[in-house]
């Protein structure tokens, strides 16, 4: 609660306290939702409704994967993030994932397993995750990855008038393997 009080301060520091705790209660139901989905991420692809404004808002994805072109799709923690790859995965397209291994023994295998039913393969942060999602790319795979959390590598940059540690490594996979971009 605190983490998100302090962040929502960041972006907008007049905020009423009436105001956070409407945050909260609609921070709190997103987040209750998302996690519900992915603990039951193989229902969840099989019967989740998201549509597209228009077909064509995928058409750019379906010609990369058409000419083998390798495809990183990025996003944050935020909202349904396995809905990107629900998506394609109803209009044909598999995708792979990069994970973070569950510190926690006993949820790690149920963590493996939900992430595996949203596509794969999926890869481990790391080193060896990493050659073989680069491997997986070369062969004009499409990978879904959030790119939001903290890393030890990476530089500074200004974000929201804050400094903020990122990594510049997926722009230089793109650039290396002349990989799309997708926004997600």
């Amino acid at each position: 609660k605190n983490k998100v009080l302090n962040n929502l301060k960041l972006i907008h520091p007049n905020i009423s306290k009436i105001e956070k705790n409407n945050f909260l209660k609609l921070f709190s139901k997103n987040l209750g939702l998302t996690f519900s989905e992915f603990l039951f991420n193989e229902e969840y692809q099989k019967h989740q409704k998201i549509k597209l404004q228009k077909c064509s808002q995928i058409t750019e994805i379906m010609e990369a994967t058409d000419i083998k072109r390798p495809i990183l799709i990025v996003s944050g923690h935020i909202g349904p993030w396995e809905a990107v790859r629900a998506l394609l995965k109803r209009n044909g397209i598999e995708t792979a994932a990069i994970y973070r291994k569950s510190k926690n023994t006993f949820y790690q295998p149920f963590h493996h397993k939900n992430i595996e039913a949203g596509g794969k393969p999926i890869f481990q942060v790391g080193r060896s995750g990493t050659t073989a999602m680069i491997k997986y790319l070369k062969k004009g795979g499409v990978v879904c990855m959030m790119i939001d959390q903290a890393v030890s590598e990476g530089k500074y940059v200004n974000f929201m008038g804050f400094p903020a540690k990122t990594s510049f490594a997926i722009a230089s996979i793109a650039i290396k393997y002349n990989a799309l971009i997708i926004p997600a």
